[in-house]
């Protein structure tokens, strides 16, 4: 965890909570959150991590070598924000099954464990709102949340995977089973405010895969997205998120409506 520590006390999220729990126990760095009562906290979620060590080969510790949301967390200049691993990532998950990072993945069952963390920090801190942030993997799980809260200013994803059914066709993998689909969730998503960014190179999730999620929406509330060219999975999203993607939830918190890319 060292690297995630240095990342984290850099971006001002120095503070490591630990949610236990028998099965899901999930790793966290938080901002100070004492005085965020009647406000919004950004909520990071992170992407699936080493899931895979080869195509055939489950990873036994799927912790990310380079933790991208977390990045996005420590430079996020907002001062209430929360970031969450995944089921057994940051060796939170000694006992936790590999098929929670693998078929597994999106369970009904995990996306219920991140709702009693969000609810513990709403009555705990008195939080009024939550703008949901999660990158691949933790898209997903971000707009699971979202399709299920009414407390949720925002969805944000960054490379998401919100289409998994489709996505696994795609690539011709094994159903993922064991998983909910955001876009079996799209009617609820569609009263969600949200902001999808889309790597032009991404041949992880690339836009085959958003544009599957999109066409599901049934006249969203407030939606935009934006394709970026030359990034991929992976890169290059930290060298723009200060500068260029926090402008939108300053519009939306501002009441400004979100420009869609239609």
């Amino acid at each position: 965890m060292t690297l995630a520590n240095q990342i984290a006390t850099q971006g001002g999220i120095a503070q490591v909570h630990h949610y236990p729990d028998t099965r899901f126990p999930l790793a966290s760095w938080q901002s100070d959150l004492s005085e965020s009562q009647g406000g919004d906290v950004h909520v990071y979620i992170e992407g699936d991590g080493l899931a895979w060590l080869t195509p055939s080969r489950i990873s036994a510790n799927p912790t990310p070598i380079d933790p991208l949301a977390l990045k996005l967390a420590a430079q996020d200049p907002y001062r209430f924000k929360v970031y969450l691993g995944r089921p057994g990532q940051y060796g939170d998950g000694p006992h936790c099954d590999n098929r929670y990072w693998t078929s597994h993945r999106f369970n009904r069952e995990i996306v219920a464990r991140y709702q009693v963390v969000l609810n513990d920090i709403k009555s705990r801190y008195d939080v009024k709102s939550f703008t949901l942030i999660g990158y691949s993997g933790g898209g997903a799980i971000a707009a699971l949340l979202a399709a299920q809260r009414d407390d949720v200013a925002m969805l944000m994803t960054v490379a998401g995977n919100l289409d998994t059914r489709f996505w696994t066709q795609w690539h011709h993998l094994s159903p993922l089973d064991g998983s909910l689909n955001p876009a079996d969730f799209a009617a609820a998503l569609s009263h969600v405010p949200q902001f999808h960014l889309v790597g032009e190179k991404d041949r992880i999730v690339g836009l085959p895969v958003f544009e599957s999620f999109r066409q599901k929406l049934v006249a969203p509330r407030s939606f935009e997205w934006q394709l970026y060219e030359g990034f991929d999975h992976h890169c290059c999203w930290d060298s723009v998120w200060q500068a260029e993607l926090l402008k939108r939830i300053s519009s939306q918190a501002e009441g400004r409506p979100l420009m869609g890319n239609d």
